[in-house]
């Protein structure tokens, strides 16, 4: 099987989708050989790194193997496996192939190269052998050409200017289907008899955008699906996603069936059960998370009577994409825990080759969902063995934790779920300090005779109420009570940080400096980091500076190595003065108004490397950057602090025409959002509470405005889409 779909990787979809466009780049389905002995699949990693990987089913401990990085096309023919290589500094690209032993794949070579300007944008291969490509020239145009490995020559088969693209060969190889761009707008369903039978329309799909579409053909060859994202109506930001059902031995529009896809949800990758009569859909959706945008995706499936059912979800990976062996017994299917072979008759998987950390913890999660409570435990205890120094050991150790707590041993859950808040304190996601003092709570009544959780119990419920200093006390009277060298530290830790958020920054520096050189806590280089980091918030760069180089001299091999030199250069940098932005006085005379920019320091914490408010990405940091406020100045003197402590730039400030309001602009250039106040404060236009927290409102979203005479806001102008 062979998919065209909005040609973007997990990653980079939700702003190409959100914005309506985007490049065409592939997505590929996973296949199996023709003698159903092996399963070429590409993993698609949240980094937006991809690769393409083959897989024996038969070999119980064996791991999928890497056949070649940056690959998202490929094809098996007879017993050889191809794949589309881009051109690149050291390597010739083109079609490439490889010979497939009992070892796995042979050495790769070219077999057939793309003509200057020229580049392969999808490949697949016939029952007999011929391998049909799309090409596109240095004008982006495509065309499909029909290469024959065995005589080792190509022929062009779409007409001449026609513009194919996204080429499927029936099961049988007996007639070939494409997307053309209509005249007049939308695309065109086109078959053709092959070899050399004249080209036919067989549908028309009005709406459909060209970089969202893709066809698949039944397993008889009776039905040939269309898949796209239609054209968005005049102010949306995308379309809708729609299904069509096309009978390719009926004339004109007979046979068609059409559906719209569920709603807020674009097509990825589609394709037919055995039967020919059900459909497997991976559907994009994309969801506001933390002020910004996350794309996550659905495996949904399609009945014969036209009704859609969920089957899986999952953020930031491809579901879905389901292949079936020859046969229709076996097939596999990406799942959140990688690739997943499943058989007829078990709802179960008879295996799953997760990849990495992240694949691990979700196949224990899923495990676990399932009610299966032992293999949950299993798999996070495997996934623990076999993590490295970047894993987040926290998260699998909260799995078990859960685990544990479902098989009914509340005793051992606790100790996994201590392990995961002192022994790693430092999480992709960290649960709130309430919730914590709740679990924590609910451990010390099942272990009365433990005298170290009623302790913490009441220092996380400290932390939790905002009494910082007092949970700092209280995590340290908990440390002394531990004898387990990591966990004492873990508590300590745990306390530098409650001092942290206290605002005393000197003596967290001291502590996190201390648990630093506690040789069995595994997070003693995020201390060490913390103790610098502590230090400069505090203003004792000179102390900072030598935490630095400690760092540097201790840790050099550590994940933050790069932060550490980071956090150097900061130290190195002169923090800047107050300055006035923009000063601008009421139509009337008398008041002024003002914005100011005032230098800030600010810790940067997290798991994996984020944007910091500076700008770049880091895991640990200090990070120096401005907050804006907005003054008023009335006449008769005494200024009024309006809006303070903003992260996000302000510009373009104005009083309204009677000057009894102010408007202005926030957020970065290109990203920009209007809002207005009145002389007291008072929100008029834009959510100044998501402007506090960093966030420009994206329902005044706006890159200039202006003052209607005699109107009470100001109207948006040159409004980004």
């Amino acid at each position: 099987m062979r998919f065209t779909l909005l040609r973007l990787i997990p990653a980079a979809l939700a702003a190409a989708l959100a914005a309506g466009c985007g490049p065409q780049l592939p997505l590929a389905a996973p296949q199996w050989s023709p003698d159903g002995s092996r399963v070429a699949f590409v993993r698609y990693a949240a980094d937006g790194e991809f690769a393409l990987y083959l897989a024996d089913p038969a070999a119980e401990d064996a791991a999928p193997r890497l056949v070649a990085g940056g690959v998202e096309r490929f094809a098996f023919a007879g017993n050889r496996l191809y794949w589309l290589r881009p051109p690149g500094n050291d390597a010739r690209g083109g079609l490439v192939a490889a010979e497939l032993g009992p070892d796995g794949p042979g050495a790769p070579e070219v077999a057939l190269p793309p003509g200057p300007g020229e580049r392969f944008a999808a490949v697949q291969a016939a029952p007999g052998g011929l391998l049909y490509l799309e090409k596109r020239d240095a004008q982006d145009q495509p065309a499909v050409i029909e290469f024959d490995p065995a005589a080792g020559k190509a022929r062009t088969v779409s007409p001449v200017g026609a513009a194919w693209f996204g080429p499927q060969v029936s099961p049988r190889g007996a007639e070939l289907a494409c997307l053309a761009p209509a005249k007049d707008g939308g695309l065109e369903v086109v078959r053709k008899a092959l070899p050399d039978g004249e080209p036919a329309v067989l549908a028309r799909l009005e709406k459909a955008q060209a970089d969202s579409a893709l066809l698949a053909w039944s397993p008889d060859g009776a039905r040939l699906l269309a898949a796209f994202t239609e054209e968005p109506p005049e102010g949306a930001a995308s379309g809708r996603g729609a299904v069509v059902l096309l009978d390719p031995r009926g004339k004109g529009e007979k046979g068609r069936r059409d559906w719209a896809l569920p709603e807020d949800r674009a097509p990825l990758l589609a394709g037919f059960a055995p039967d020919g009569k059900t459909v497997f859909l991976s559907l994009l959706v994309v969801a506001e998370a933390d002020g910004g945008q996350a794309p996550g995706c659905e495996s949904w499936e399609l009945s014969a009577a036209g009704e859609f059912r969920k089957l899986a979800e999952a953020r930031g990976k491809l579901l879905g994409a389901r292949a079936y062996a020859p046969g229709g017994r076996r097939w596999v299917e990406l799942t959140a825990g990688g690739l997943a072979l499943f058989e007829a008759g078990r709802a179960e998987p008879a295996r799953v080759w997760p990849l990495d950390f992240a694949e691990r913890i979700a196949g224990a999660r899923a495990a676990l969902a399932a009610g299966k409570a032992a293999r949950a435990v299993e798999l996070a205890c495997a996934a623990m063995n076999a993590a490295g120094p970047a894993d987040d050991r926290s998260a699998m150790q909260l799995v078990k934790a859960d685990a544990l707590d479902a098989a009914g041993q509340t005793r051992d859950a606790a100790d996994a779920y201590l392990e995961s808040l002192l022994r790693y304190p430092v999480t992709v996601r960290p649960e709130p300090d309430a919730q914590i003092a709740r679990r924590l709570a609910r451990y010390a009544d099942a272990r009365p005779e433990d005298r170290l959780l009623p302790t913490l119990v009441e220092a996380w419920k400290l932390r939790a109420a905002g009494k910082f200093e007092a949970a700092a006390e209280g995590f340290k009277e908990a440390a002394a009570l531990s004898a387990d060298r990591a966990w004492s530290a873990g508590m300590s830790f745990a306390a530098a940080r409650a001092l942290l958020d206290a605002g005393r920054a000197s003596s967290a520096g001291a502590l996190f400096r201390k648990v630093s050189e506690v040789a069995d806590f595994p997070q003693a280089d995020w201390a060490a980091g913390l103790s610098a980091a502590a230090y400069a918030l505090a203003g004792r760069e000179d102390l900072a500076a030598e935490e630095v180089q400690r760092c540097k001299d201790l840790f050099a091999k550590s994940a933050l190595a790069g932060d550490f030199a980071a956090l150097g250069k900061t130290l190195a940098e002169r923090a800047g003065k107050p300055r006035t932005a923009e000063e601008v006085a009421a139509p009337a005379g008398g008041a002024t108004a003002r914005l100011e920019a005032w230098p800030a320091t600010g810790l940067h914490l997290a798991f994996a490397p984020g944007p910091t408010p500076a700008g770049g990405a880091a895991r640990l940091g200090v990070v120096r950057y401005e907050r804006w406020r907005l003054v008023l100045a009335p006449p008769e003197g005494g200024d009024v602090l309006l809006l303070d402590k903003v992260p996000e730039p302000l510009a373009r400030l104005s009083f309204s025409p009677d000057g009894k309001r102010l408007a202005f602009l926030a957020g970065p250039e290109g990203k920009r959002s209007l809002y207005a106040v009145d002389l007291g404060g008072k929100q008029l236009l834009g959510d100044l509470k998501k402007l506090a927290a960093g966030h420009p409102d994206p329902a005044s979203r706006a890159e200039d405005y202006r003052w209607p005479e005699g109107g009470r806001l100001p109207e948006a102008v040159a409004a980004k889409q």
